[in-house]
């Protein structure tokens, strides 16, 4: 489908969440980061990339790191014997015409479905979390936006799934240099309800907020192109197998949401924390006032 839009000056070819997926098994056919340049995925996606010399796939992944230590919290062992462990990460990668990889683990994990605080203890839930189409608390990830750059140094901002409602969160990723932003989902366990279409909606936000042009693509859902102003500019069908294409315009201005964040509802946050503390020293000057004025009577 990407073949049949494609042009030679092409620059991004962006695919949805786990369009690589991990359907062997980690341990058996999972897209190790260390060794992804031999992966038959990335093989094949640098043949397609062939005819688009300044052509980037950015597209969701599940992958695994591997260690020759438990380095983090919430690696897991390769082997029996403990001398190598492992993180599965739900991915965003940038593939180019080199041997040059970028990868992006997704920080906003759902809760229950991709990471499960207390797993030993909520573990009789894994099940319930598995039919929504999850992994069941055994993703890691990574603690900052990331930022994609193509060859010809246009940088976008990649988001998975719902991250794409934390809007100070996108906001860090335009900071660090995003002229565009990403969103890759799999919104298939929607089915045909309203979250698809507020899933939509939430993008126009981030639109308006950092005045970026985003491209959404979502498996099962609705992909679009939005303007820098939240207006869709062109749509898919839900459930309809398909591809668009759009020119789109970059930017690398700042704007005072970007640079100051979610200011509007810290700023109602403090303020209704002023408010209740007036109100309780108010209560109590009344009670205080009260009790004097029995005594004297």
């Amino acid at each position: 489908m990407s073949d049949s839009l494609g042009q030679h000056n092409t620059e991004f070819f962006i695919w949805p969440e786990t369009a690589i997926a991990n359907t062997s098994g980690y341990l058996l056919g999972g897209l190790n980061e260390d060794r992804v340049r031999s992966n038959t995925y990335f093989l094949q996606a640098q043949h397609f990339l062939n005819k688009y010399k300044n052509g980037n796939i950015l597209t969701g992944a599940e992958d695994i790191k591997i260690f020759n230590s438990q380095k983090t919290s919430t690696a897991n062992p390769l082997d029996a014997q403990g001398n190598q462990f492992f993180d599965a990460f739900n991915a965003a990668i940038n593939i180019e015409n080199s041997a040059e990889v970028q990868f992006y683990h997704k920080s906003k994990l759902v809760p229950g479905v991709e990471t499960l605080p207390l797993g030993n203890t909520f573990s009789f839930l894994k099940p319930v979390f598995a039919q929504l189409g999850g992994a069941t608390g055994s993703y890691a990830s990574q603690t900052e936006p990331g930022v994609f750059y193509s060859q010809s140094g246009i940088g976008v901002a990649p988001a998975i799934c719902y991250e794409s409602i934390f809007g100070e969160w996108i906001a860090q990723a335009v900071h660090k240099g995003a002229q565009f932003i990403a969103i890759i989902t799999n919104d298939g366990w929607w089915e045909n309800t309203s979250g698809k279409d507020q899933h939509l909606d939430y993008a126009k936000l981030r639109a308006i907020e950092t005045r970026r042009w985003v491209c959404r693509s979502a498996n099962t859902g609705i992909s679009a192109f939005i303007n820098q102003r939240g207006d869709i500019v062109q749509q898919t069908k839900w459930w309809t197998k398909t591809a668009i294409k759009q020119n789109i315009n970059l930017n690398s201005d700042l704007t005072f949401y970007v640079l100051h964040g979610d200011y509007l509802p810290r700023t109602g946050s403090l303020l209704a924390v002023a408010g209740v503390l007036y109100l309780l020293v108010a209560k109590a000057r009344r009670r205080k006032k009260s009790k004097v004025v029995s005594s004297e009577s």
